[in-house]
């Protein structure tokens, strides 16, 4: 009987320590896809507030945009020429008084005339 009772703590012992070294290995494969899980959540997080602000970017600036390129257009048809300075000027006066985003406006032609209007606050 004591024999019987020896072999029976050790079959427990054994028993407990094979419980405790596989509830040890999950543990630890849990805690590796955990980093995995948490490390994907902070990139899918990162990537909708990335996309959010460059939605908001293109709302913001896509009516700045059509209008600047109506304008360009409109000076394209008309035969602007970008070396005369006082028909530049007058033209994107507007412009630049109606938008509180656009603070200057420069244009250049493949001939080397720029021309360039900078709004400055009073």
């Amino acid at each position: 009987m004591g024999q019987d009772n020896n072999s029976k703590k050790f079959g427990r012992r054994y028993l407990i320590y094979a419980i405790l070294i596989a509830s040890a290995a999950a543990l630890s494969f849990l805690y590796i896809d955990l980093l995995d899980v948490e490390e994907t959540l902070v990139k899918e997080e990162f990537e909708y507030h990335e996309k959010r602000v460059l939605d908001d970017m293109d709302d913001f600036f896509r009516p700045i945009n059509q209008e600047f390129n109506f304008m360009v257009e409109l000076m394209v048809l008309e035969g602007f020429d970008l070396s005369d300075s006082m028909a530049f000027i007058p033209r994107f006066i507007p412009l630049l008084k109606s938008s509180k985003a656009i603070s200057s406006v420069m244009l250049a032609d493949e001939e080397g005339n720029e021309q360039m209007l900078l709004k400055m606050e009073r």
